[in-house]
């Protein structure tokens, strides 16, 4: 009887399944990852350093943790997808990646996630690779990435690339040195960036082609080569709308740092559901926030200092409403004449500004607190404080009027 219960405990002992297994015990390749996958077990521990000849795929309902080892994709790599991948997988997670392709002169893609649900990726760091998740299911992807950092290292690409997916939540994500930070692009959908932090890159620091309901919160973007923030080049009321930003901060740009636009040519005459609430920008080469061809754009409790054109320039968008705006010390690089304002309402219509501030605080650098010029018609201001301007608030334009 004693032999017999021994016996059943051995077989008992034997048949659980590993939850964990480490890809040192398959090898020392990348070989050894593509069995470890293979195993089917709920983790994998990267606890040596891989390097890679080609894409490895991604497992369904698997995590990888990165332990004490690394992924490296070497100068000779074949990454046709990205270094690890996955495609229309599901329940996948990433914990700690640590994905180095500094040999790759152009840089190449770390992680690819397409079409995938239920996808997590927490911390690591990204060097010359990019992160990208992709979608054109039309499905809710249900991904998060949190406390990634991604380094371009001077490479080509954006380094976090959003195109076509829906459903995605970006927290605490730093992203430098790259051609552009954070990108969405392609009808994505239901995007939350929040707290993250994009600088260092030749052009744009975020930036929206093509897509609704984006969300930034508390985002940080500075001495990038062009823009902090951007919507650019849309062509119809379907494009981007519907996107807001909530106490996000934008400086030392090359360009604007809230450069937000409607339409690449001709204004829509849709209203574009942008909203900037409680945002700064100081100290960027061009504009603080550079509104143009967006129809119904709110800003709300915005502050814009020392930028080198003017702090708030409106220009052809109609239906802008300001409230609580503060422009300080603007518009110093700015040739003296009308447009040497801290707000600048060129060519639009219905603009309402109310309790706005535009003043000198630190040096007069303002001719203006605002101008109206290009054929602007019904616009209005109602209260706010114009002093310390070399000539005070202007009201130019068709039909300006100013309300107690």
């Amino acid at each position: 009887m004693l032999g017999d219960k021994a016996g059943a405990s051995a077989g008992g002992a034997q048949s659980v399944k590993e939850r964990s297994v480490p890809v040192s015990r398959f090898g020392t390749d990348d070989q050894a990852l593509r069995c470890a996958i293979a195993t089917g077990v709920p983790q994998v521990e990267i606890d040596i350093p891989v390097t890679l000849a080609s894409d490895v795929t991604l497992r369904s309902d698997q995590t990888l943790r990165f332990t004490a080892g690394r992924i490296i994709i070497p100068a000779g790599a074949t990454i046709t997808e990205g270094g690890l991948y996955s495609r229309m997988g599901s329940n996948i997670t990433l914990l700690d990646p640590i994905i180095d392709a500094s040999a790759v002169q152009g840089g190449t893609t770390a992680i690819l996630l397409a079409d995938t649900v239920n996808a997590r990726i927490q911390g690591g760091r990204l060097t010359r690779a990019n992160l990208r998740l992709d979608g054109n299911k039309g499905i809710p992807s249900r991904t998060d990435v949190t406390g990634t950092v991604i380094d371009l290292a001077g490479s080509a690409g954006t380094a976090l690339y959003l195109s076509g997916i829906h459903d995605v939540t970006i927290s605490g994500v730093t992203c430098l040195n790259g051609l552009e930070g954070i990108g969405v692009y392609n009808k994505a959908r239901r995007i939350v960036l929040r707290d993250c932090i994009s600088h260092g890159h030749r052009q744009d620091g975020f930036l929206i082609m093509v897509g609704q309901q984006i969300t930034h919160t508390g985002c940080k973007a500075y001495d990038n080569g062009q823009s902090g923030f951007t919507t650019q080049r849309q062509t119809g009321g379907n494009d981007s709308r519907l996107v807001t930003w909530t106490g996000c901060e934008a400086w030392d740009n090359a360009y604007d740092g809230f450069d937000i636009r409607g339409a690449s040519t001709a204004p829509w005459q849709v209203e574009t559901g942008f909203v900037l609430s409680r945002c700064s920008a100081h100290d960027n080469a061009e504009c603080g926030f550079y509104i143009v061809k967006a129809e119904g754009t709110v800003l709300e409790d915005c502050t814009a200092a020392l930028n080198s054109q003017q702090n708030l320039f409106v220009d052809t968008s109609d239906r802008v409403t300001v409230r609580g705006f503060r422009s300080l010390s603007g518009a110093a690089s700015v040739t003296a004449g009308p447009n040497k304002a801290g707000i600048l309402v060129y060519n639009s219509h219905d603009v309402r500004l109310i309790a706005p501030v535009s003043a000198n605080d630190r040096g007069i650098t303002q001719e203006f607190g605002i101008s109206f010029t290009g054929g602007s018609r019904n616009a209005r201001i109602t209260g706010g404080d114009f002093a310390r301007n070399r000539a005070g608030a202007r009201l130019g334009g068709d039909g300006a009027e100013l309300l107690p």
